[in-house]
């Protein structure tokens, strides 16, 4: 999980910086410190879902393009992101069920 949180405030340091922006006129747009933006970027304070959701409308980005797997450069959509997460926990979850259920009929 570590990583994946490297990796998505990795992410939004790299979009702000590709925008101009610098972490205190960022965080200006949120009413809120350099020390606020740079302590969550840095690892020194949590990324809420919502300060995640916050930073994407502020860049103009879909929150997907910030996550790990996602590929940047092509403009994902969120929903797609999440469905698919989804389908793998139920392609996982439908596998079990079918291992159960053989082994209920073996008995």
């Amino acid at each position: 999980m570590d990583r994946n949180l490297e990796y998505v405030r990795k992410r939004i340091k790299e979009e702000v910086k590709s925008r101009g922006y610098t972490y205190e006129s960022f965080a200006s747009l949120f009413k809120k410190t350099e020390a606020w933006f740079s302590h969550m970027v840095n690892a020194h304070r949590k990324i809420t879902l919502e300060a995640l959701f916050e930073i994407a409308q502020k860049l103009g980005i879909d929150p997907a393009s910030l996550l790990p797997g996602v590929n940047p450069n092509k403009k994902p959509e969120f929903e797609e992101y999440i469905k698919s997460i989804i389908d793998d926990h139920m392609d996982e979850k439908l596998k079990k069920f079918k291992e159960e259920l053989e082994e209920l009929i073996k008995k």
